[in-house]
This record gives C-alpha cells, sequence and structure tokens, in this order.
C-alpha cells in the first residue's frame, strides 16, 4: 500500500468551502499524460486547490481507467462549469474510491486542516521530511506519493474526532 497527496480541483475550478466529500464511494478523476501509477488499496489524501485544506481520504478500489461519461456525471456541479467532454479530455483517467473518512468529508472546512501549516509542523516536530511536499502542490502535480510515516501523521489528524 503506498500514500498520495491527492489534488482535488484545479485554479479555475477550485474546492469551495460548501463542497462535501462524505459519499461512501466514488470516482476520482486524474489529470494525467499516462496511466495513473496508483493501486488497489492505495491512500489517497485529499487537498483542495484555491482553499488549501485537506478535505477528504480515499482508499482505491479499482485499477486506473479510461474517464467514462458516468464517472463524470457522478460529480454533478462539483466539476464546475466545464462540460463532460472537456473534462474528459481534462481528466482522462480514473480509479473508483471507497471513502475512509466520511465524516471528516462532510465537515472539513470546519477542522481547517491547511496543509501547508501542517507540513510546517511535521518539519520541526521531527527535523525533515523525506519529499518536498509543498513545492509538489505549488508545482501542478495532480497526485504524488508521499512517506509512510508522514501519511499516518496526517491520518492520525484527519481522523481525530472534533
Amino acid at each position: 500500500m503506498k500514500y498520495f497527496i491527492k489534488l482535488f480541483g484545479s485554479s479555475d475550478i477550485p474546492i469551495t468551502p460548501i463542497q462535501k466529500f462524505n459519499n461512501p464511494k466514488q470516482p476520482i478523476h486524474f489529470a494525467s499524460k499516462g496511466l495513473p501509477k496508483v493501486a488497489i488499496n492505495d491512500v489517497l489524501i485529499c487537498y483542495g486547490v484555491g482553499i488549501k485544506m485537506l478535505c477528504a481520504v480515499f482508499q482505491i478500489d479499482t485499477i486506473p481507467a479510461l474517464s467514462t461519461i458516468e464517472s463524470v456525471e457522478f460529480l454533478g456541479n462539483d466539476r464546475g462549469y466545464i462540460s463532460v467532454s472537456e473534462f474528459i479530455s481534462r481528466y482522462p483517467y480514473f480509479v473508483m474510491a471507497n471513502n475512509r473518512a466520511p465524516e471528516f468529508g462532510k465537515k472539513w472546512k470546519s477542522r481547517n486542516l491547511l496543509l501547508k501549516n501542517i507540513v510546517e509542523i511535521y518539519e520541526k516536530k521531527y527535523e525533515a521530511l523525506d519529499v518536498k511536499i509543498w513545492g509538489q502542490v505549488c508545482f501542478g502535480k495532480s497526485y504524488f506519493e508521499i512517506p509512510r510515516n508522514f501519511a499516518e501523521y496526517l491520518l492520525a489528524i484527519i481522523l481525530k474526532e472534533k
């Protein structure tokens, strides 16, 4: 099992405070030039572009496949203003994933888990981070692998009830 930060939204279709991520299962789309390098049981810790907060946790249930009309229509208004065909062109692959934290996905905004702040605290506490998390978020990757110890740190924060 691997752990990834998965960006939700984009600069022109940012995540908004009213969105909820509490469906038990949903398609997760990838803006990728090639087949995403993720596998069944990998964990996606989701970061809302624009709002800069952690917003959901999913565990992959299927191998990556080409995006379909149905996988895009599932998103409803969360796909923003772009058409289904434009969305598929932009996000050509998807996986189905189980929600590991539906309660968190319902109230993520009130938790105010800003990834940049969490990274800074983690770096101070453990003196180093195996990868430059913040740089990868800032340089527009759709998803990227993170070290297991950092993923477990994030999951402990996310799954802690408030």
